[in-house]
């Protein structure tokens, strides 16, 4: 996991100096996801290095791999549209994971507060909270993905459309696809 994360990190500095003219703050160059990914990925490794059995060392892996997930889709689009790629097009799919995984880090967050210190719960009572946590990432991850938002990647770049669309046909009622040329 760890080695994925370092290998999608290493080639998101890449296109992050590919779309060095579509970068016009640290923000839009997502440097705090760099840096969180960087932390949560080497506070992972050694907790478990030390610890394997203990949930929190992953948790933060996960953390850094969402992390660069993110930041990787983004710079993935921002490449896209600058190379001339139409933003109903391909991009609209790493849009979409870049639209859908930005708070996929702040769930697991969540998870290794439950599970701190121990890795375990503190109490069967926490479990509700546990599971409160899962409907409302469940509830979240509906609602950002039914819901059209138009995602805008740098000020200097145009909007893409990252939408579910449903399409209708006579075997299923309604069937769920990301496309640019078909609607509900």
């Amino acid at each position: 996991m760890a080695l994925g994360s370092l290998g999608l990190m290493a080639a998101s500095l890449v296109l992050l100096v590919l779309d060095w003219k579509a970068i016009d703050s640290p923000i839009t160059a997502q440097f705090s996801y760099f840096i969180g990914a960087a932390i949560t990925g080497v506070l992972g490794l050694l907790i478990t290095a030390r610890r394997p059995r203990n949930p929190i060392g992953w948790l933060l892996l996960a953390i850094a791999v969402s992390d660069t997930v993110y930041v990787f889709a983004d710079f993935v689009a921002i490449r896209g549209l600058l190379a001339g790629a139409s933003a109903s097009g391909w991009v609209e799919w790493p849009a979409t994971v870049f639209n859908n995984s930005a708070g996929l880090g702040f769930l697991l967050l969540l998870f290794i507060v439950l599970f701190f210190p121990t890795g375990r719960l503190p109490g069967s009572r926490w479990r509700v909270a546990a599971w409160v946590v899962v409907a409302g990432a469940a509830l979240s991850l509906i609602q950002g993905t039914t819901q059209p938002a138009p995602t805008q990647l740098s000020p200097r770049l145009p909007s893409v459309a990252t939408r579910w669309r449903c399409r209708r046909s006579p075997a299923r009622p309604a069937t769920v696809f990301l496309r640019s040329s078909c609607t509900c």
